[in-house]
């Protein structure tokens, strides 16, 4: 049976639909021999689900996308040209939350990031951070991000390593005239677990994207009972922040299905060829 941790579910309620939690370029499945996770009539009365607490078992496998590792942190650098009619909206989205600084109609390129930069330690409330580098941690933000103001460039980076996010840039206004950004990644997630486009999204439903290999080489010989979707900076540990999901592995019929077996043999490739997470349904 499917369980969603409490970060998972809370976090597609109120910031990111379930999908784009975990199609970030950092998501790999945990696939684990033993008894799954299972929380007490304790741990159920106190809010708890099974994805919610600490891993058990024995790591079999993890697969990945093309079985590699996931990379560092994401890094974007902002780059803006400012326009021949100014008095824009500069503004920069991340992962759907948008701050924006109004130009004064003649700004340079450093004015345009260090107002950025400014909006979105105000944003945070880090405003006594007088340095050109600030860490942000805003509630409504997915997770914490690294600003660096390089004077006429803004980077910014996920904190913790192997997360990515989503963003734009954006000028409007009246006076936004000629302005323009240029954005370029600095570094990328990779091998991270990818779903296909929101195409399913109106049957509540998650699959693994059809031209991306999922594939891990078993590490430790065993029967695979269960699986964990996580991202790569979960610990693995008690929680009710981290994004998980948790669910039954079989030959079929299962959560995760593997058709070759369930007998894991060290050294042997494993694939997920179909993948698919429903968000559960209600009933009145």
């Amino acid at each position: 049976m499917i369980s969603l941790s409490s970060g998972a579910r809370n976090n597609a309620l109120h910031t990111l639909d379930l999908r784009a939690i975990f199609n970030r370029g950092c998501a790999k499945l945990k696939v684990y021999g033993g008894t799954a996770p299972s929380p007490t009539a304790a741990q159920i009365a106190a809010g708890y689900t099974a994805a919610d607490l600490a891993e058990t078992g024995t790591l079999l496998c993890t697969i990945t996308g093309s079985g590699a590792s996931v990379k560092a942190a994401q890094k974007i650098r902002f780059t803006p040209t400012p326009g021949t009619a100014n008095g824009g909206v500069w503004g920069i989205t991340l992962n759907g939350t948008l701050v924006t600084f109004t130009d004064d109609g003649t700004p340079t390129a450093a004015e345009i990031c260090t107002g950025l930069y400014n909006a979105w330690r105000v944003a945070s409330g880090a405003i006594a951070v007088t340095t050109p580098a600030c860490t942000i941690n805003n509630p409504d933000v997915y997770q914490k991000f690294t600003f660096t103001d390089n004077t006429g460039t803004l980077d910014i980076e996920a904190t913790v390593a192997g997360t990515a996010f989503d963003y734009s840039a954006s000028i409007s206004g009246a006076g936004a005239g000629t302005g323009a950004w240029a954005t370029s990644v600095i570094t990328a997630d990779a091998y991270g677990l990818q779903f296909e486009p929101v195409a399913d999204i109106s049957q509540g439903i998650i699959e693994k994207l059809s031209t991306q290999e999922w594939k891990g080489t078993v590490a430790t010989a065993g029967t695979a009972t269960h699986y964990r979707l996580i991202l790569d900076a979960d610990d693995g540990q008690l929680t009710t922040t981290q994004k998980r999901v948790q669910g039954t592995v079989n030959t079929a019929n299962g959560d995760l299905n593997f058709a070759s077996g369930t007998n894991f043999v060290v050294g042997d490739f494993k694939f997920v060829n179909t993948y698919s997470l429903t968000w559960p349904g209600t009933e009145s």
